[in-house]
């Protein structure tokens, strides 16, 4: 089936005009949007949970519960982490618009090789505009593959700790803000701000398992290439979480007391392997 509105397009394929409107930035579209919908969904959440004298007897009856235990502070969180995902939604468009990228394309490739794709591999776009688009998305896609479990968490320390959660998740996400911006600049940008985060989510694991006896994330993390030899390590849920590349060596190295012993995540520009033995 071809285009209801046929699409002009460079040599290479991109389209000659970005399909975002002209003489509008991403930041004042988004942001707007957000506002629009946000106020919407408020009143129509208002009016369908007060419209009645029993409803508005039982909803409160359940925001004293709410408010017993302190949890408001739980659910400014969750608001939060909804709103404060607009900046990385931004990011991401500025770098679309910028390379004209148009859906549903969420990467632009190129054919790399003298002969190209006759002998080339099908490789992702790393340099100019088309290169920053791509890494903004991956940012936006780590963060998502990060999410499920970071809210689970925070849902369950906040039972006990509402407002000391609230400040970790709030660091969370402002990290992964900065890592998205950074990403976009270049590859290693992806670490800007990411150990605020790391120690935030920590944190947060540390409340759950001082009120139910559950496990620490890592016991030791190795990125970038970093060893750990002859280490024993027990009581975590990965006892090695190898990142980007690492190695665990040594035949006194001991990671079989936890959920998992060794736990390897790569992303997707990472080079350096992964070396495990003697474990």
């Amino acid at each position: 089936m071809s285009e209801a509105t046929p699409v002009e397009r460079d040599a290479k394929g991109i389209p000659l005009k970005s399909s975002y409107p002209e003489g509008l930035s991403v930041v004042v579209l988004y942001s707007a949007m957000t506002v629009i919908i946000t106020a919407i969904g408020v009143i129509i959440a208002y009016f369908s949970s007060y419209y009645a004298d029993e409803k508005v007897t039982a909803a409160n009856s359940k925001i004293a519960i709410i408010s017993e235990y302190d949890l408001g502070w739980l659910y400014l969180g969750l608001f939060l982490i909804r709103i404060l995902t607009l900046p990385i939604n931004i990011n991401l468009g500025k770098a679309r618009k910028s390379s004209k990228a148009g859906l549903p394309d969420q990467h632009v490739y190129k054919v790399m090789g003298a002969e190209g794709s006759k002998l080339g591999y099908v490789l992702m776009e790393n340099e100019g505009v088309h290169g920053a688009f791509n890494r903004a998305q991956r940012a936006l896609q780590n963060y998502h593959e990060n999410f499920p479990g970071v809210v689970v968490q925070y849902i369950a320390a906040s039972f006990v700790f509402p407002f000391e959660a609230f400040v970790c998740m709030v660091v969370w996400q402002i990290s992964c803000c900065i890592g998205a911006v950074g990403y976009t600049e270049y590859v290693d940008g992806r670490m800007k701000g990411r150990l605020p985060g790391y120690f935030a989510m920590s944190t947060i694991g540390g409340m759950m398992k001082k009120r139910c006896d559950l496990f620490y994330q890592a016991g030791i993390w190795l990125f970038d290439g970093a060893s750990a030899i002859n280490c024993k390590v027990e009581q975590f849920y990965d006892g090695f979480f190898v990142q980007d590349g690492g190695s665990v060596e040594g035949k006194k190295s001991e990671a079989s007391r936890n959920w998992r012993g060794v736990y390897s995540q790569f992303d997707s520009a990472a080079t350096i392997p992964t070396k495990i033995s003697d474990v």
